[in-house]
């Protein structure tokens, strides 16, 4: 899959995944990642009903709980409309570089 080659390409492999988006159509997003390359060790969401839950034995964190930027690639499957631009913006701003830390995949 191309994304697991980008991101192994990026020399960021070794890290953690983690998933941008909790709800179920990020998950089912996410799935063939996870299959062709390593299953998510947390997922980030900002509604704060799903933040707190575990899914898939993994946990979901809100923005203000991100995993360490040295241990964790974040890929986002949020498909609402300005979801993206809002995610890279706020990520961005907390030092992350997309195509090294993050990819925006919906």
């Amino acid at each position: 899959p191309y994304l697991r080659n980008t991101i192994e390409r990026s020399g960021a492999d070794s890290r953690d995944l983690w998933v941008w988006g909790a709800g179920r159509p990020a998950r089912k997003c996410a799935q063939s990642l996870e299959a062709a390359w390593k299953k998510a060790a947390g997922f980030i969401d900002i509604d704060p009903a799903k933040i707190g839950r575990v899914i898939h034995d993994a946990p979901v964190v809100g923005l203000d709980n991100l995993p360490p930027k040295a241990n964790a690639v974040i890929v986002a499957y949020v498909g609402t409309r300005g979801a993206g631009e809002t995610i890279r913006r706020d990520l961005v701003q907390r030092g992350w570089l997309e195509g090294i830390d993050f990819w925006i995949a919906a």
